[in-house]
């Protein structure tokens, strides 16, 4: 089923609160690209696996390439709902599995409305959309906008340095709060904290 950008603000927002909460919705930030390390694809296409198995449903950026269309295709084998929100000039990638697609008119957009549909946030190892992601959700926390559980999967220690550069800026007074997201090592670790969070 597809959607646009002006379908979706149509939607009653005080039922459509109470369905994504029911159905605790996880959005997975993570990498267009598949990266050098077979880990983490690995990693990506079992995060996908427990999500389902647990219950999640997928909110995620929407396209069929890299980590993106592992950890959707691992969610809808496993018979998870996949929520694909996916920018006009993406629309010809759009994962083809999903149960629902939302069409945005771009990456701001998208970024709005995966973190509106989301009732907690994963990030796998990722470049530079997946950094903007995380400090975005970060940013809607500083402002009192968005106070939903995010963990980074810290496979190999991918956010080692991040966690670093975060607390950096708290010990410099750069920041309102010292916390902003948990890290697990393993994806089972990943499902532990969201189970007891959302």
């Amino acid at each position: 089923m597809i959607f646009s950008e002006d379908t979706f603000l149509k939607v009653n927002i005080r039922s459509n609160k109470k369905r994504i909460c029911k159905m605790k919705n996880v959005c997975v930030f993570c990498s267009s690209k598949l990266g050098s390390e077979k880990v983490y694809a690995g990693n990506a296409a079992l995060m996908g696996k427990l999500l389902a198995q647990n219950g999640f449903g997928l909110v995620f950026g929407g396209v069929n390439i890299g980590f993106m269309n592992i950890v959707a295709s691992a969610v809808a084998d496993n018979g998870g709902k996949v929520i694909s929100i996916v920018p006009d000039e993406f629309h010809d990638m759009s994962f083809e599995r999903s149960s629902e697609i939302i069409l945005v008119e771009n990456l701001a957009q998208r970024k709005r409305r995966m973190i509106a549909l989301s009732n907690a946030f994963v990030a796998l190892p990722g470049g530079i959309g997946t950094l903007n992601e995380i400090t975005e959700v970060a940013c809607q926390a500083t402002l009192g906008h968005c106070n939903k559980p995010m963990v980074l999967l810290n496979t190999g220690g991918f956010y080692n340095t991040l966690q670093y550069f975060f607390a950096k800026m708290w010990d410099q007074g750069m920041l309102d709060r010292q916390y902003f997201f948990e890290l697990a090592s393993e994806c089972q670790d990943v499902i532990n904290i969201l189970t007891k969070t959302t």
